[in-house]
């Protein structure tokens, strides 16, 4: 069976958000459709929002989407091939990842590997993992959605510069070895020695 590398034809390319994850409280989907609902005002050009995972939308979101009237912008693809979840990355105008609580993110340094640009929830834990970003403008409240509404205006405003940088700095994260997570660990226990 041939795996589709395209992106389903309702969706404009370069024209929306990805989020891949699991309909999950924590993960905070509600954020992104009342951001939605925000950037698209007066807007001709709207943006879409493509969500990938799990096909049932919970009856919390669904009526949201359609209190919002967003509904003509929301994609939810259920579970789709690899060959496709890379062409979704390859074709999105950013990868947003508006979490409340995460150990780390992988779906942001996979669209980094696609060559698409990311915007995090700032959260301890992800501003951790994306330290070699040296990019204020990716993080956003994720209680907040026009803090979400900036960043993506601040992204459209100079998306191929901010890319190359973010770029960079996924780059600079590769390089990193374990060595150097065993010193930074080794300067944290003497700190706390220190400390006492």
């Amino acid at each position: 069976v041939k795996q589709s590398t395209s992106i389903p034809e309702q969706i404009p390319p370069k024209r929306y958000l990805l989020y891949p994850a699991a309909f999950r409280s924590y993960k905070n989907h509600a954020l992104l459709l009342s951001a939605l609902s925000v950037l698209n005002q007066n807007r001709k050009d709207p943006y879409h929002l493509v969500f990938t995972g799990i096909t049932s939308t919970p009856e919390n979101l669904q009526k949201l989407i359609h209190d919002l009237a967003i509904s003509p912008w929301v994609h939810v693809l259920g579970k789709v091939s690899r060959s496709q979840l890379q062409a979704l990355y390859r074709q999105a105008f950013a990868t947003a990842v508006p979490s409340l609580y995460e150990q780390g993110s992988f779906p942001l340094m996979e669209a980094l590997s696609f060559g698409c640009p990311i915007l995090s929830s700032d959260i301890p834990s992800l501003r951790e993992q994306l330290s070699a970003m040296h990019d204020e403008d990716l993080f956003f409240d994720p209680h907040c959605s026009n803090s979400f509404v900036q960043a993506v205006e601040k992204l459209q405003a100079n998306r191929d510069t901010r890319l190359a940088d973010q770029l960079a700095g996924f780059e600079r994260m590769k390089q990193r070895t374990w060595s150097d997570a065993a010193q930074q660990w080794c300067e944290v226990f003497h700190q706390a020695l220190e400390g006492t």
